[in-house]
């Protein structure tokens, strides 16, 4: 019998749907044997880091309309983030959302979006980095969000 609750730990085809799931359409090869598969099938969009056949990290994006801040058009929305910790601050995060770049340009979006817990400033520090600027604030379940966008294209 297979245990269906593998970690992130295990193979890439784990993730977002099990066997199979992440089709290596676009591979971007970096330092250390990382690359950026993206996912097309199963399961919301989204980049997969991968060194040999370890999963280390994901982004899970969806394409929105009810941003009020965007005028209602569509947008790229970044849903998460995560990256092993053991992998954390090595620039997985930043090729993550440079994948997500592409995947939004692909479907024709001018803007690739965010929020986090606005006391969260270790989020809103990486966001920072990777290009993306605070474009206003909500209030989810009583917590203080920043919204945090970046143009496609823009580095």
């Amino acid at each position: 019998m297979r245990d269906d609750t593998r970690s992130l730990a295990e193979p890439a085809e784990c993730i977002k749907g099990g066997r199979g799931a992440i089709r290596r359409h676009r591979r971007k090869q970096a330092a250390g044997g990382l690359r950026i598969d993206e996912q097309l099938e199963f399961g919301p969009p989204g980049p997969a880091a991968v060194i040999g056949e370890r999963a280390i990290g994901f982004a899970e994006l969806s394409l929105r309309d009810d941003l009020e801040t965007f005028g209602k058009r569509l947008v790229a929305y970044v849903e998460g983030v995560f990256v092993e910790p053991d992998w954390r601050g090595q620039g997985v995060g930043l090729a993550l959302l440079e994948a997500a770049g592409h995947w939004a340009r692909v479907k024709s979006v001018q803007e690739l979006v965010s929020d986090v817990l606005a006391d969260n400033d270790v989020s809103v520090a990486f966001h920072q980095r990777a290009g993306f600027w605070r474009v206003g604030e909500t209030l989810a379940s009583g917590k203080r969000q920043v919204l945090l966008a970046r143009r496609v294209g823009d580095q």
